[in-house]
């Protein structure tokens, strides 16, 4: 069978043409597209395990356990300033007793701070500014040795003792802090004299344990029952 030329040629121009679309030398290379996230920026951009964690002492409206070495950060100047109102009341005002609370509806401690003045026969709260007369020997008024403090040392007692971080600690008591006197004991019988004792409440079972803690080495102390 014989082909005419111009049926030859436009054989051999489709042919050729088929050929170029298909070659992947003649076919269009995409644009590259810049990606608009990358995985270093979602990284940067999703909080890590430990940022999740991490919350404001107070931040559930009471005092945790695992919240107690918070406050070695920031009693000092909480104690300058409830010092401060105490000498604008009576210059020989001295610290006696500290108790340490969750301020309401704040992610902040509260510091309850009583003083005790010899010229004024009289208690005076930091907190409420309220001023109390007392009929008490003056040398029964042990001062608070604050520079003894440590809440660090709280928390670690409490700690082996098996409360652990996330107890909560009673929050109309917080953390009460005093010297056990003979004079004026503070504490279950067998504490001994002359120390601070850190005083909590705590509930566990269903019952409120309060327990005592000697501010020198951790043991603690409670009341038979």
């Amino acid at each position: 069978m014989r082909i005419s030329a111009t049926r030859l040629l436009a054989i051999v121009v489709t042919v050729l043409a088929i050929a170029a679309c298909s070659s992947p030398e003649l076919a269009p290379t995409p644009a590259a597209v810049e990606p608009t996230t990358t995985s270093s920026a979602i990284a940067r951009a999703s909080p890590t395990a430990s940022d999740l964690d991490v919350t404001e002492p107070c931040a559930s409206g009471t005092l945790l356990i695992g919240e107690l070495p918070a406050i070695d950060r920031a009693w000092q100047k909480g104690i300058e300033e409830a010092t401060a109102n105490a000498t604008e009341w009576q210059q020989d005002a001295v610290i006696s007793s500290l108790r340490v609370v969750c301020q309401l509806f704040e992610t902040e401690f509260r510091w309850q701070a009583t003083f005790y003045s010899r010229n004024a026969q009289a208690f005076y709260s930091s907190d409420t500014r309220e001023v109390v007369p007392a009929s008490i020997v003056e040398s029964d008024v042990p001062e608070l040795r604050v520079n003894q403090l440590s809440f660090a040392l709280l928390h670690d007692a409490l700690n082996r003792a098996g409360y652990g971080d996330e107890i909560e600690i009673s929050p109309s008591s917080g953390v009460d802090i005093r010297i056990n006197t003979e004079t004026v004991p503070f504490g279950p019988p067998e504490a001994p004299d002359d120390v601070i004792l850190y005083h909590v409440a705590i509930e566990r079972l269903g019952e409120v344990r309060d327990v005592f803690v000697d501010g020198r080495d951790g043991i603690i102390y409670s009341y038979r029952t």
